[in-house]
């Protein structure tokens, strides 16, 4: 599956802002994602969304969301 299709996915299963709070984007509890660039960023950015669905697809927390194509509890 192509990266484009691992995000076009996860926005169907979850909206952004679910997937923002899951990665501990807006509370800063992730620091893998909370670099000062990424926090410097338009909140309401093609480019921060495009960076925050990155490394969304390459996290853990939604790993068997992409393996399997359905919504897990996270």
């Amino acid at each position: 599956m192509s990266k484009q299709a691992k995000k076009d996915l996860l926005l169907k299963l979850y909206g952004f802002d679910e997937i923002c709070e899951i990665m501990g984007v807006f509370d800063g509890s992730n620091e893998e994602v909370c670099t000062p660039e990424i926090l410097s960023m338009d909140n309401d950015s093609k480019e921060f969304e495009d960076t925050i669905l990155e490394l969304a697809i390459v996290n853990g927390n939604f790993e068997e969301v992409l393996e399997h194509g359905v919504r897990f509890p996270i």
